[in-house]
C-alpha cells in the first residue's frame, strides 16, 4: 500500500472520529470553540481575491466563466485540478459570506450549497479518472486533494461553530462533510494498491 493510501485512510478515519466527537459535544461548539491557530484563511486554500460572492446577482457571470474554463480544459487530470481549485474558491466564498452576513440563513445556506455542488463535481471528476497514482500528475493531485480536504473540513467546522444559532446550517454542513468524505474516498480509489 502506498503512502497516499495510508494517508487518505488515516484522514477519513480522523474525519469520522472528529465528526462523532463534535456531534457528542454539540453544545460545546460555539464561536469560542474555534481555535484561532486552526483557522483556515483564503491563502491557505490557495485562493486570492474572492471577487463576487454567491449572494450577488452578478455571481452567475463568475459561474459562467468557470464553466467556460472547464469546457476548454481537455486533459482529465487538469480538469480535476480545476475542479479542486473551484472547490477551494467556493469553500472560501462560503466562509466569507458567513463572516459578512453571520445571521443571514439564506445567504449562508446558498454559499454552502454552492460549495456542495462543486464538491459533487469534484467527486465525479475523480471517479472518471482512468489513471492511478503511478502517474506523477495523479500522485500530486491526490496529495493536493488530501491536503485541501482537511482544510475544507476545518472551514466547514468554523462556519458551523459561528452559525450555531442560524437554523438549518448545521444540518446542511453535516451533509456536505459527508460528501467531502465521498470525494476523498473517490480519490483514494485512484491510488495504486502496489
Amino acid at each position: 500500500m502506498s503512502m497516499q493510501k495510508y494517508f487518505l485512510s488515516f484522514l477519513l478515519g480522523g474525519l469520522l472520529v472528529a465528526g462523532i466527537a463534535l456531534a457528542d459535544h454539540g453544545e460545546e461548539t460555539g464561536v469560542s470553540a474555534v481555535d484561532p491557530a486552526e483557522t483556515v484563511t483564503s491563502a491557505d486554500l490557495g485562493v486570492g481575491d474572492l471577487g463576487v460572492l454567491p449572494t450577488s446577482r452578478l455571481y452567475f457571470f463568475k459561474e459562467w466563466g468557470r464553466g467556460i474554463r472547464s469546457f476548454f480544459t481537455f486533459n482529465s487530470v487538469k480538469k480535476a485540478e480545476l475542479e479542486l481549485r473551484f472547490a477551494n474558491e467556493k469553500v472560501a466564498e462560503a466562509k466569507e459570506v458567513q463572516e459578512i452576513q453571520p445571521n443571514n440563513e439564506q445567504a449562508i445556506k446558498k454559499a454552502v450549497e454552492n460549495y456542495q455542488k462543486s464538491q459533487e463535481r469534484l467527486r465525479v471528476r475523480f471517479e472518471s479518472l482512468r489513471e492511478t497514482s503511478q502517474n506523477p500528475n495523479i500522485d500530486r493531485l491526490l496529495d493536493q486533494l488530501a491536503e485541501k480536504t482537511v482544510r475544507h473540513e476545518k472551514v466547514l467546522e468554523e462556519i458551523a461553530a459561528k452559525a450555531k444559532d442560524v437554523a438549518g446550517v448545521e444540518e446542511l454542513i453535516q451533509k456536505v462533510k459527508e460528501r467531502i468524505e465521498e470525494s476523498a474516498a473517490s480519490g483514494a480509489k485512484r491510488d495504486d494498491p502496489a
